[in-house]
């Protein structure tokens, strides 16, 4: 997982010096899987059929064609979190992902995916200041840990410029973040995994790219 994160940090929208995009990455995956230790999808009643979240066109394109008494339980698949970092399937729809959604658990896809929506749904609509209220800690400055507070705002809730915070979570990614001992409390991939960071491919920097490694 260190050099998975590693190779793709970079296509995170914001600048080095704002943060440590690598310990970002981690520290969310920490917070969502254990390191990717835990390893099951988590199905959220909100996304399936009835709750707050739910999708019928989502639910009900997996549910065609399928024996009757399989279908409640293929459609929670459809309203399940997976992956190392627990992107929600639907979430993940919203964001271009087109496969089946235990696809959406193989570990690449996953952190691919998890940038995009950290990308998209925080960095794109720009970190708060301190006069927008953006000082998270209450010490007088946006730093370094605001900035990673909001970004795990975002990533729980769906936005960090709401006023609903959900403290407990971006309190146990900052303190994951501070954690000398991070990126070594991370799951080893696999040698079977077959899209693992020994690939030189995701190592290598795509042409017109270097910016992004700013």
């Amino acid at each position: 997982m260190r050099q998975l994160i590693s190779h793709n940090a970079w296509r995170l929208q914001i600048h080095r010096d704002a943060l440590n995009r690598e310990r970002l990455l981690a520290a969310l995956c920490r917070q969502e899987s254990t390191g990717w230790k835990d390893r099951r999808p988590n199905f959220e009643p909100a996304f399936y059929l009835g709750g707050r979240f739910g999708k019928t066109e989502i639910i009900s394109r997996w549910q065609t064609g399928v024996e009757a008494e399989l279908r409640e339980s293929i459609g929670k698949l459809a309203a399940s979190s997976f992956g190392p970092w627990q992107l929600m399937y639907p979430v993940a729809v919203e964001l271009g992902f087109e496969g089946h959604p235990f696809e959406l658990a193989d570990p690449l896809t996953n952190c691919l995916f998890a940038i995009r929506y950290i990308n998209e749904r925080c960095l794109a609509k720009g970190l708060k200041d301190l006069a927008a209220g953006g000082d998270e800690d209450a010490d007088g400055d946006v730093d370094e840990l605001d900035r990673v507070a909001q970004i795990a705002d975002a990533f729980n809730s769906g936005t960090h410029l709401d006023r609903w915070k959900p403290h407990t979570y971006m309190d146990e990614v900052v303190r994951f973040y501070q954690d000398p001992y991070l990126m070594e409390d991370l799951a080893i991939l696999p040698a079977w995994y077959p899209r693992s960071a020994r690939d030189p491919q995701l190592a290598a920097e795509p042409a017109g790219q270097e910016g992004a490694r700013g």
